[in-house]
């Protein structure tokens, strides 16, 4: 969970400092964002779900051919 949580604030932090950045260093913040940030980001959120996924399918909850937003929500 603190992994996804990681990933959406490094999107909104790419997001403001593209935002706050003064004409100057609009360049030097839309490749940090672009080379770093959001590759991060993506990797940090899309990490617990395929983990996620292969738990589901290894325990026979859904099937190997499930996609991620299919996944059910497991109960307590």
């Amino acid at each position: 969970m603190a992994n996804r949580a990681a990933g959406v604030l490094l999107l909104c932090d790419a997001w403001f400092d593209i935002l706050t950045s003064q004409r100057a260093d609009l360049l030097q913040a839309v490749l940090s964002a672009v080379l770093l940030e959001i590759p991060l980001a993506l990797i940090l959120i899309g990490g617990p779900l395929k983990v996620m996924r292969h738990v589901a399918v290894r325990y026979g909850m859904v099937t190997s051919r499930t996609h991620f937003w299919s996944l059910p929500i497991p109960s307590p």
